[in-house]
């Protein structure tokens, strides 16, 4: 999967970057953040390909859900990225072909 560095989603275009991302009480975080109004996506960079990449799908499912009023949970949101990126992955032609 390629993860580009801006990603248009409603209409909006949204920045997409690599951070080394820690909470507010310093912990590590192991995935990534999001921010509808700001415009950006940040995906923790020292983690393993196949992390920032279902991370990457997790993110924008996160932003789908809170533009349009979704009230999607985390869990729902992780079951929805990870269940996403594993058919992508398991499916590599799935999206070629003519446009």
């Amino acid at each position: 999967m390629n993860i580009p560095s801006k990603v248009k989603i409603g209409g909006k275009i949204f920045d997409v970057g690599l951070a080394n991302l820690t909470s507010v009480n310093g912990d590590k975080i192991y995935g990534g953040q999001s921010a509808v109004f700001r415009h950006w996506i940040k995906i923790q960079c020292d983690v393993p390909e196949s992390q920032r990449e279902e991370t990457f799908l997790h993110e924008i499912i996160e932003l789908i859900g809170d533009m349009n009023d979704l009230k999607l949970n985390h869990t729902q949101i992780s079951t929805l990225s990870n269940c996403l990126y594993q058919v992508i992955c398991d499916n590599k032609n799935i999206f070629e072909g003519e446009r």
